[in-house]
């Protein structure tokens, strides 16, 4: 019995030293004991410890202090400073600004707002404080002092008119958070899983330029989906005053800029994590910078701001179809830009990688729009078979990997490295009052354009490797031929070339002698042979320098026919029960299919495979998610770069037999065909192809069903027979050795039963 009577009397003391229950009486003044009735209605002022009701109209005037407040409907507090330990409930009136002095309101716990809470706020908690306010918040100037401290706004909210500023705090949204006339600085702001931060109207500011005076931390989004209008500041580095930073699972839904502030200023937003925009980021007067030091970008919407600075290693992913940079900038050397996707840039800008790197896309576009004041500067771009349009290249600029030129001007000498082709209706040139000389160290195709400027600036080319010229144009200031190999310049269709062309020895001595076709010409005794007019076909023939008596490499000019497309050496592997790869190759670079179909062919072929790398003369691809035991038919399907077409007959297999291979197989031609020998000129040997699309029917003789190719000398005599044999249908190809035939004009013959077809050759020794 005595230990529970102790046991209640315990009860009662703790009941009689718990925090006293306050609550308004009347309108009045906080420091007013008349204002308050307390449990058990003793008459006093409310404390630290204390909870309290507010029911009336009450003026702190001053400062006042509580443990918990309830802001009951009828309640309102107002002017003057009011310390709560404990949480808030306001379902009233929280509001100072109408008043001479304000009201500040410190908080150290919960906040549940359901009435007009208007006041200048500071939570003080160092641990987690969670706000609930399903209607609009105004906190003022909110200020979270504490860097441990963590802000969470546990249901969607408007927060209008307030300016909050974590100083290294976190504020974290559970859902979503809608903006107004609000600043949000110095912290991290995170959405904890891809929650909306929604900025309505266009006075919303993240990052505050004014900050230094309060100890300001650098600002940082994460997990967040942005809408709406957001103006960005911050100017400094990560880890600085001012600076802006986007962390991980960051998109941009709505419009990001950076305010006009009449100044001329810049803000800068540091990339720390991956970052999707699919809305708009802009400058506004003043110039916005996106700075990646970690974390790749992907843009599917419109950028309009000033730069972008890459620091390291990058991944540039683009779906949009134009961007409105003005510059895209690497740090240093160690700058390397992966450019996902097609990039089309529709003002003036300049790319200087300061030394970095810079990989299209295979077979992707690389656009300028505009013709003039654009520049690739201070880097390499691996062009991977892309289609460039850029003017111009600019100090220390290097392209590789095979470009296809739209448009090209040089600013300033220039280093291009690979195979490079000029488009139909591309162009090569000099930017405007400049006179660069860009060694090419590489094959170059071109098709459309290769001149100087239209009224200053002449273009210089040296040339490592062997030249195609079946364009409208080459007419720039000079091309010279410098490779240490032997070199060919073809011009299939005899196109015009009137600009200056030099030939280099490439050797070093005291006597020269410049040979054409083995015989000297008249006069040549330097190193360099000038074709100051340009070339015709009066300037075909094997070209040779005799230097001390030891002959140069040849470079050979002439009409050579490009080799046409065909498919050859077709290979089957089963790579096991259910995979298949064909290998195959094309006599100049193509791509394309292969179209298959399980077991017949009635209704065509409706399975496919795609080749997804760019034009190749070496191809592969792997049939999957086979039947064993099927039979496969298919057919190869290829395109090359001037759109020629080519399907092969059908082939077959068994899935999961053991491997089946088929070599040089050609397409079956529909018609009889003799080609122009290759090269041609020639020294020793050349190539013929011909077509025969039929066997030959047999007559009185079984000669007339033979096919036959013959080689005949200028005065009709019989060289050499080739082919004297009946042949199956098929595209054919032989090679002739003259090592034993003298320098002259040649001719070779092919008849197969009704066709008959002759063609020239010159051996050039």
């Amino acid at each position: 019995m005595k230990k529970l009577i102790f046991a209640l009397m315990f009860i009662l003391a703790c009941s009689f030293t718990a925090n006293a229950q306050f609550q308004s009486v009347q309108s009045g003044k906080w420091y007013w004991a008349s204002t308050w009735s307390t449990d058990p209605n003793a008459t006093a002022i409310p404390h630290a410890g204390d909870d309290v009701t507010v029911k009336h109209d009450i003026n702190i005037d001053g400062s006042g202090e509580c443990n918990n407040l309830t802001v009951e409907a009828g309640g309102r507090i107002h002017n003057g400073t009011l310390n709560v330990n404990g949480n808030l409930v306001n379902s009233g009136v929280i509001n100072g600004r109408d008043e001479w002095n304000g009201m500040r309101l410190n908080l150290k716990g919960d906040l549940q707002n359901y009435g007009i809470y208007d006041s200048d706020t500071y939570f003080e908690s160092s641990t987690t404080q969670y706000i609930a306010a399903p209607d609009t918040l105004r906190l003022g100037k909110c200020y979270v002092d504490n860097t441990s401290a963590i802000i969470v706004f546990t249901e969607p909210t408007i927060l209008a008119d307030s300016w909050i500023f974590l100083k290294g705090a976190q504020m974290m949204i559970n859902d979503t958070l809608k903006i107004i006339n609000t600043s949000l600085d110095g912290g991290i702001i995170n959405g904890g899983n891809n929650n909306t931060l929604l900025s309505i109207g266009s006075q919303n500011h993240i990052g505050w330029q004014g900050a230094v005076s309060f100890g300001p931390q650098y600002t940082e989004l994460k997990n967040l989906v942005l809408a709406g209008n957001t103006y960005i500041y911050g100017s400094g580095e990560i880890g600085n005053a001012y600076a802006m930073g986007i962390g991980e699972n960051v998109v941009n839904n709505g419009f990001l800029s950076y305010p006009w502030l009449n100044g001329g200023g810049t803000s800068s937003i540091h990339i720390l994590k991956d970052f999707v925009n699919n809305g708009r980021i802009a400058d506004n007067q003043d110039k916005l910078y996106l700075i990646f030091d970690s974390g790749n970008f992907t843009n599917n919407g419109r950028l309009e701001n000033s730069s972008l600075i890459f620091r390291g290693t990058h991944t540039f992913t683009n779906t949009a179809d134009s961007l409105w940079l003005n510059e895209i900038i690497g740090a240093d050397s160690s700058t390397i830009i992966n450019m996902d996707g097609d990039f089309i840039f529709a003002e003036t800008i300049t790319i200087d990688l300061q030394g970095g790197v810079m990989n299209l896309t295979p077979e992707s576009k690389f656009l300028a729009t505009f013709e003039w004041h654009n520049i690739f500067k201070r880097g390499t771009l691996n062009a991977n078979n892309s289609s460039l349009k850029f003017p111009s290249i600019g100090i220390d600029a290097s392209i590789n990997n095979n470009a296809r030129i739209e448009y090209l001007s040089f600013g300033y000498n220039s280093y291009l490295q690979g195979d490079f082709e000029i488009l139909n209706k591309g162009t090569l040139i000099s930017f405007s009052n400049s006179w660069p000389r860009v060694v090419i160290d590489g094959d170059l195709t071109n098709r459309g354009n290769i001149r100087n400027h239209y009224s200053s600036g002449e273009l210089y080319l040296d040339i490592t490797g062997n030249i195609v010229h079946d364009g409208a144009q080459w007419s720039n200031a000079e091309t010279k031929l410098n490779g240490t190999q032997d070199q060919t310049v073809s011009i299939p269709n005899d196109s015009s070339w009137t600009g200056k062309l030099v030939l280099d020895a490439m050797l070093t001595g005291t006597n020269y002698q410049w040979q054409k076709d083995g015989v000297d010409i008249n006069g040549e005794n330097s190193q360099l042979l000038t074709f100051s007019s340009g070339i015709s076909t009066v300037n075909y023939g094997v070209y040779q320098c005799i230097v001390d008596g030891n002959s140069s490499r040849q470079i050979v000019i002439g009409s050579a026919a490009l080799p046409s497309l065909e498919i050859t050496d077709v290979v089957i592997t089963n790579l096991n029960a259910t995979e298949t790869k064909v290998d195959w190759k094309t006599t100049v670079p193509a791509k394309g299919f292969i179209f298959y179909a399980e077991n017949d062919t009635s209704s065509g072929y409706p399975l496919e495979a795609m080749e997804s790398t760019g034009y190749l003369t070496e191809h592969s691809l792997t049939l999957e998610n086979l039947t064993t035991g099927s039979t496969y038919y298919f057919v190869i399907d290829q395109m090359d770069n001037d759109n020629n077409w080519l399907r092969t007959s059908p082939f077959s297999f068994v899935a999961g037999d053991t491997t089946t291979a088929v070599n040089s197989f050609e397409k079956v031609p529909v018609n009889f065909s003799l080609s122009q020998n290759y090269p041609n000129p020639f020294n020793p040997s050349t190539t013929i192809n011909y077509s025969i699309p039929q066997v030959i029917a047999s007559g009185a003789k079984q000669s007339d069903a033979s096919v036959k190719l013959i080689i005949y000398d200028l005065l009709g005599g019989e060289v050499a027979t080739l082919v004297n044999e009946k042949q199956l249908p098929g595209r054919y190809s032989v090679t002739f050795d003259a090592a034993g035939l003298s320098s002259g004009i040649y001719f070779y013959r092919l008849t197969a039963g009704k066709f008959l077809e002759t063609k020239k050759m010159i051996l050039l020794k």
